[in-house]
């Protein structure tokens, strides 16, 4: 069976000690997926430009992207089809008197939401390993790069 690799560029934004997060609003699940905001890396675009442009696209907004935090890898089956998925994630900051979109923009598929810690962790569907490491660490981030795996290959 063959793996596709996808890179992805994702944003840690945190607010008032709430993490920034989204759920896919094209799954069908019984439980929400969360991700971090962010998408695909276009050919030819810097992670931190891909980043910034996907929230902008997502949500409306202008986010300021910082440092790199974390580097991820993550394998999972989506249509049948092994997974890849390589992401680098950025520190980022958004004016805190500006409001989420309640909806998402016209043509985008992602709710993007304002959660506690404690609300996070009693979601089932997440990558765990790489939203234990966003919460251990809090608002100011890791110390240094860390690289997380979710997921067996």
């Amino acid at each position: 069976m063959s793996k596709r690799v996808v890179r992805v560029a994702r944003l840690v934004l945190w607010r008032e000690g709430r993490l920034v997060v989204q759920e896919d609003l094209r799954l069908a699940l019984p439980e929400q997926f969360l991700r971090l905001p962010g998408g695909r890396i276009e050919p030819d675009e810097l992670p931190a430009h891909s980043a910034a442009r996907e929230f902008r696209e997502e949500t409306g907004l202008e986010a300021v992207v910082g440092r790199p935090c974390y580097v991820g890898e993550a394998h999972f089956r989506r249509r049948g089809q092994l997974i890849h998925e390589v992401a680098v994630y950025f520190m980022a900051v958004l004016d805190p008197r500006i409001e989420l979109p309640p909806q998402p923009p016209p043509g985008e598929h992602v709710r993007t939401l304002e959660l506690a810690p404690a609300e996070i962790l009693l979601r089932a569907r997440l990558p765990e390993r790489l939203f234990a490491a966003v919460l251990e660490d809090g608002p100011a981030g890791p110390a240094t790069l860390r690289y997380v795996i979710d997921g067996e290959p």
